[in-house]
This record gives structure tokens, C-alpha cells and sequence, in this order.
């Protein structure tokens, strides 16, 4: 699954999770103990993987402007969210520690870790990638609010201007990652680090064809502090080979050959093939993101609030869910913090269930008491000589199959939505200048705040947007899980009474791989570690 970071920041396009147990070692371990190291009957020489429409552009995640799961095993992030709490956890560094204000963050790199040519990790390398981040990678907005970093033998401390939930999960992700300090000053050009670089992690990158394959090889020197993972030491698998695949039909003819073990990107119609395999073991991964469909409230026929709540009270989501082929494909969305983002609540799903979804028959009255009706018999309602027509804007590819399934369920009760399908920066504009009635928007994030603050592409769209920004920096400024926790929620709360943004669904990542293997998932990633 590729994740975008540029577009993360600026306009809107990642916590992938969905654990998964590992198949680790045969002797029983302790979580927090675990394996330190694979014993050599355990090791196996390729894994190989096909991915369908991927292809990477670099080592140096830092700079990359979009980034795929697989390379978090070549890119081990410092740390790990908690999903379920909002904690961070220890992975290449130790779980930090913060004051009590969330200024000051502090942590430690153990001793023994080492790149995969033999040099050890210290925290020299951090601060100095760290400090490369800020300066020159495409998450620098986020790393802007560091004002110092000092050490003291293997501890690091980042001052900070204020706590950011936005800087942490960078640090959780592989939009960050340990680079050897004296490799980046080896490398004066961003041109030359983009593929000179070899980041901290379980693998690293021995050669790269462009658009054809990337071959990983194991780092004998890597150990993890993940509690997730049972062998903490050096993978089990030796070699990674990752082939790109335009084509589906090739990559799913080698997988039923098992000619690949692994196989990502899968449509319905690959999943329905993939499903017939005796062996195989299906993964569906539901990515941090929101579709949602965005409704003027301040031009046109729309500032009429009974009207946009109709559309709302009428949208069917899991008729979206069957028109991409079932839940594996596609999950229908009650929030705009859905499940696989940081601080999601099902509370805050149930208030926009009970409040806002399904409710038809309260629909059609209340077009009817805002004087809509068929007075011509042509299936569209009227009022005043004008038909209910609506301008549907759309981004082309995904948000296609919905909308027409959207466009279905609003004319079955009279509405008549034309839909416009265009490219993504013309869809941006037709928010910004007020071309549309209606119109399919998502971003993509894992952390809320930022998320939040971007899903939102109509920003004069009849609320305070000040009070609205102001509410989502307090998301992003809290320290307390429990507090932020609430924040994210009343934040959402605010967005819904306004009756401008209806969340839709997620579509969800597929992938398929032989039940002998099987991945952890995290953060905007995945891991290999205990797979034989």
C-alpha cells in the first residue's frame, strides 16, 4: 500500500493496523523477552512478493514524497502507537518519556544495534537525521516545532516549542528513519541520498531494477525493542525479492504457481480468485483514512440545512460496501477518525449513527416540508419551477464506483445528481471556488489532528473554521491519551452538526500470501521478522 506524505501535508491524499500473529519461532518466548536471533534451521533463502501498481522511489523515506508498507522493514521506525490507547511504545529506540508540559521528550538507542555493513547505530545518527528531516524532508512542516536535541551517551533530548501528536507519529512511520550520519555527509545531494542512503532495519536494499524489482537482504546486526514481534534479533528470511506487476492477471498467475509467496494490491475480482486457493490465507487491511461526501452549505441550493440533512439522513453505505465487492474490499464509515486512526471512538460513530444515518423516511419529510415535490410526474423533485438537480464533483478512479452508487440512491427519492469526474487538482479547485453542489473528498492520515484539520477541502462552508482550527490544534497540542481521547471526539461532533460533511466509507487494502507466512501489521507498515 503506497502512503502519501507530500500530499499528507499539503493538500490531502498512515496506521495500518490489524495485528496479525506472527509465525515465529517454534520455542516458546516471553513477549518482552523474546528471540534474540534466528538459529539456522529456522532461516529460510527468499521470500518472494509480487505487488500489483508499486513502485518505489527511493531508500531515503525521509525525503520520498510517498512510501509503502513493505519498506518499514527496511526503515524500523523509533517507536510504535498503541492503537487501542494512544501509548508510545518502544521499537528501535526506547518508549520516550515527556515532562509534564510534553516540551521535552527523552529516550535511549540500546547498545549492539548495528547497519547493515557492521556499523553500530549511535545516537549521533539520530540527532543528524533528525536534523535532516527538519531541514529537508518532505515531513519538515511537522519536525519545524524541534528547537534542540542534545546527547548524553546513548540518550537523546528533543525540546520541543510545544507537544505534537503530528511529530510523534512521524517518528512511528517510516516517513522517518536512522541514517548513519556519516553516510549522509558522504551524500551532499538530495539526488545522491535518495538511493545512497541504507536506513536502520531489518532489511536493507541491495539493488533496485526502476519499475521491475527491489531485492532486501537480511542485516545480521538488527535487534528491535517491538513487543510485537517474538524474535527481536535478525529476521528469519534471508532474502526478500519484491516484484512490480502492472498487471494483476501476471501477478495473480504467479501466485497460484507459487512462483510468490506474497501478493499485494488485490482487487475484487483478484480476491474472488485468491479465495479459491486451498492454502492461501486472505488480508484485508483497512487504511487511516475517510471518503466523504462534502456539501456547499453557503451557494446554491444546498444552504437550505433541511436539505443537506436529507442527503445525509438518505445515503445507504453498505449498498457503497457491495458495490466494491463485500467488507473485505470496503468498510462503511460512521466517523471521520475511522477505525485504524489514532483516538478513534465508537462512541463518537454511535452519535453520528443515531443522529445523522439511515433514517429515509425522515428524509422524505423533510423534503417535503421544504417543498420539494414531483409535480411533473418525471421522477425528480421540484420546487418553484426548479428541478432538485445537483452538481456531484469527483475525483477520478475509486470514488467513481461510489458515486454512482450515490447518484442511484439519491434519484430513487427524486434527487438528480450530474456527476463531474475530474483529476485530483481540479477536484481542489472546484471545492475552493464554489463549483459544486456536492462532492466525494478523503484524506489520509494516521494522526487526528492534522487529519481533521484536512478533510475539510470546503473551508467557507458555513461554520467558524477558526473555532474549528482552533479545536483541532488542541488535539494536536494534547499530552494526556485520556484527554485527547475526548478532544478527538467532541472535535468530529462539532464537524457533523454542521451537516456540511457526510464520512462514507473506507476502502481497504487486500493481499494474499501462503498460510505458512504470516505479517504483523502497525503503524503505516508492516513486519516480516517472525515469518519463516
Amino acid at each position: 500500500m503506497k502512503i502519501k506524505k507530500a500530499l499528507a501535508l499539503m493538500l490531502a491524499t498512515c496506521m495500518l493496523t490489524g495485528m496479525v500473529a506472527g509465525c515465529g519461532s517454534n520455542q516458546e518466548q516471553n513477549e518482552d523477552e523474546g528471540s534474540s536471533a534466528s538459529t539456522e534451521s529456522e532461516v529460510r533463502e527468499v521470500l518472494n512478493v509480487g505487488s500489483i501498481d508499486e513502485a518505489w522511489i527511493g531508500t531515503d523515506v525521509i525525503q520520498c514524497d510517498n512510501f509503502y508498507d513493505i519498506q518499514m522493514t527496511c526503515a524500523e521506525p523509533l517507536f510504535l502507537y498503541d492503537h487501542d490507547t494512544g501509548e508510545i511504545g518502544a521499537c528501535l529506540a526506547s518508549a520516550p518519556e515527556f515532562s509534564e508540559d510534553g516540551t521535552v521528550m527523552t529516550f535511549e538507542i540500546p547498545e549492539g544495534l548495528e547497519y547493515y555493513n557492521g556499523e553500530e547505530v549511535v545516537a549521533e545518527d539520530v540527532k543528524a537525521s533528525l536534523e535532516y528531516a527538519q531541514a529537508e524532508g518532505t515531513m519538515s512542516e511537522f519536525l519545524s516545532v524541534i528547537k534542540s536535541i542534545d546527547i548524553d551517551g546513548n540518550t537523546l533530548t528533543v525540546t520541543m516549542d510545544h507537544y505534537s501528536s503530528s511529530l510523534i507519529i512521524c517518528l512511528a512511520t517510516p516517513c522517518f528513519a536512522v541514517i548513519d550520519k556519516d553516510e549522509l555527509d558522504s551524500l551532499p545531494t538530495q539526488e545522491e541520498k535518495l538511493w545512497g542512503v541504507h536506513p536502520y532495519g531489518a532489511y536493507y536494499v541491495e539493488s533496485y531494477t526502476e519499475g521491475s524489482n527491489v531485492v532486501l537482504k537480511r542485516n545480521d546486526g538488527y535487534s528491535t525493542q517491538n513487543k510485537l514481534l517474538e524474535n527481536k534479533g535478525p529476521a528469519n528470511i534471508e532474502t526478500i525479492n519484491l516484484t512490480f506487476y502492472e498487471d494483476e492477471f501476471a501477478a495473480l498467475n504467479a501466485f497460484k504457481q507459487k512462483d510468490i509467496d506474497y501478493i499485494i494490491g488485490l482487487s475484487e475480482d483478484g480476491l474472488a480468485e485468491c479465495q479459491e486457493i486451498e492454502d492461501a490465507e486472505i488480508n484485508s487491511i483497512l487504511p487511516p483514512m475517510v471518503r466523504d461526501l462534502e456539501m456547499n452549505a453557503t451557494t446554491g441550493v444546498l444552504q437550505d440545512e433541511n436539505l443537506r440533512l436529507a442527503i445525509s439522513y438518505l445515503i445507504d453505505r453498505d449498498a457503497i460496501v457491495d458495490v466494491f465487492g463485500g467488507e473485505l474490499m470496503c468498510q462503511p464509515a460512521y466517523s471521520y477518525v475511522t477505525k485504524n486512526i489514532l483516538f478513534h471512538s465508537d462512541d463518537t460513530d454511535e452519535y453520528y449513527k443515531s443522529t445523522y444515518a439511515n433514517k429515509q423516511d425522515e428524509a422524505v419529510k423533510l423534503l417535503e416540508e421544504s417543498g420539494w415535490k414531483d409535480t411533473d410526474d418525471d421522477g425528480i423533485l421540484d420546487k418553484d419551477g426548479e428541478k432538485l438537480s445537483l452538481k456531484f464533483v469527483v475525483a477520478s478512479g475509486r470514488n467513481e464506483t461510489a458515486a454512482v452508487e450515490i447518484q442511484r440512491q439519491l434519484k430513487s427519492f427524486g434527487i438528480d445528481a450530474q456527476i463531474e469526474t475530474m483529476e485530483y487538482d481540479k477536484l481542489r479547485e472546484a471545492f475552493n471556488n464554489k463549483e459544486y453542489n456536492i462532492g466525494i473528498s478523503n484524506y489520509w492520515w494516521s494522526e487526528p489532528a492534522y487529519h481533521l484539520w484536512m478533510i475539510v477541502y470546503d473551508q467557507n462552508n458555513g461554520f467558524d473554521i477558526e473555532e474549528y482550527r482552533a479545536m483541532c490544534s488542541e488535539v494536536e497540542n494534547s499530552v494526556d491519551s485520556e484527554q485527547t481521547f475526548k478532544l478527538v471526539d467532541e472535535t468530529q461532533r462539532y464537524l457533523m452538526d454542521a451537516v456540511t460533511l457526510v464520512p462514507l466509507y473506507t476502502t481497504s487494502f487486500v493481499q494474499a500470501y501462503y498460510n505458512d507466512l504470516n505479517p504483523v501489521f502497525v503503524v503505516d507498515g508492516l513486519f516480516l521478522n517472525d515469518c519463516k
